[in-house]
């Protein structure tokens, strides 16, 4: 059971990483805004082969498995972490860009999944994940389940790193509603 729960984790950070690179694709301008804001090049071309490096990444963890790529996934992971700590030192007006997003301010939820995440790499590495093929044909219905577990953790991870820091952000400036004197009705 260790095993398919160390599958299961590191499949899902495989494919975080593979959607983060997709959307980058897609949305390349606010991963060059995030790098620019830390003073890395931040040509249109170096968020394109970012995107296209974690699209290749992440879709090869997750079919192949395997400790090279897990090693990898793993070094992604570390520089994300440094990414997202050097980008919440600045002036207040960095952004992530993880997920081709231009409002998602980097914050500790993101360097705790990032770190997190480095994590799963190492445990991917030391006790090696097979292929999606191989894990599949020892799961029950085709692996329908198995995937639909990874789906779903993807998409979890997806909106704690999206829609978790804006909930929060904005659930700061909310007070509770003062209940009146104690005893009193109405």
């Amino acid at each position: 059971m260790t095993g398919l729960a160390i599958a299961g984790a590191f499949d899902i950070i495989a494919l975080v990483v593979a959607l983060g690179g997709a959307l980058k694709l897609v949305r390349p301008l606010p991963t060059e805004q995030a790098l620019q804001s830390v003073g890395l090049p931040h040509r249109r071309g170096a968020a394109l082969w970012l995107g296209a490096t974690e699209l290749v990444l992440g879709s090869a963890a997750f079919v192949f498995g395997g400790r090279v790529l897990a090693l990898a996934l793993g070094i992604a992971y570390t520089g994300f972490g440094v990414f997202v700590a050097v980008a919440m030192r600045q002036d207040g007006n960095s952004r992530c860009g993880c997920f081709g997003r231009a409002d998602t301010p980097p914050t500790m939820i993101h360097l705790i999944l990032n770190v997190v995440s480095a994590g799963v790499a190492v445990a991917a590495f030391t006790y090696p994940v097979p292929s999606l093929e191989v894990i599949i044909s020892e799961q029950p219905a085709w692996g329908l389940p198995y995937l639909g577990f990874v789906l779903l953790g993807t998409y979890l991870v997806y909106i704690i790193d999206t829609a978790l820091p804006e909930v929060l952000d904005a659930g700061r400036g909310v007070r509770p509603a003062d209940p009146g004197p104690v005893g009193s009705r109405g």
